[in-house]
């Protein structure tokens, strides 16, 4: 069974106290018959094109014709319930981040997004064998074109310093994708 998780991120610098990485993982095969749920809503009127939950708190872009009761509906029908989905995601304090890691490190480690990327795709590759999953997962990242590809350029030498249990699970490369592209993407916004 193939293992796939979405991930995105939220906050930083400047946007709130908190930086969150979260990554939804499942099955292809719930993810497959997610999306065409999923499809359906985004479809179904008032339509929109995707979900970018920024657009919607603002009521801009996709929500900029909708009043806030007709854009909690859409979210409220955007609710797809999902059969053995699973979350897992990372928080770093901001204040706390400044401190220690952001202080003292050369870039690209003293930016929280590189540290939280690397520690997500550890945490669920952990959730992984917790679970007894021993075939490698996909990760897709919504993309980031400031720090993604560093991130990325990192990932071989973090897995590199893994043990075999945890390399066995550990995707083979991340991927990066937009939110307009893959559905999956949207739901993790």
């Amino acid at each position: 069974m193939i293992i796939q998780a979405y991930v995105d991120e939220s906050g930083g610098k400047g946007q709130s106290s908190v930086f969150v990485f979260s990554a939804l993982v499942a099955s292809a095969d719930d993810w497959a018959q997610f999306s065409n749920q999923w499809q359906a809503c985004l479809d179904e009127s008032p339509a929109i094109k995707y979900f970018k939950m920024y657009e919607a708190s603002k009521c801009i872009e996709q929500f900029g014709r909708f009043s806030s009761d007709e854009r909690d509906a859409k979210i409220k029908k955007l609710l797809v319930p999902m059969k053995g989905l699973l979350e897992v995601f990372c928080v770093a304090d901001m204040a706390g981040f400044a401190k220690t890691l952001g202080k003292y490190n050369p870039r690209p480690l003293r930016d929280p997004y590189f540290q939280q990327f690397q520690i997500l795709i550890l945490a669920v590759a952990l959730t992984m064998i917790d679970l007894g999953f021993t075939e490698p997962f996909e990760i897709v990242f919504d993309e980031h074109k400031i720090f993604g590809e560093k991130a990325k350029a990192w990932y071989p030498i973090v897995r590199e310093m893994c043990d075999e249990e945890l390399k066995t699970v550990m995707p083979v490369e991340p991927m990066f994708r937009t939110h307009a592209e893959f559905l999956p993407l949207q739901a993790a916004d």
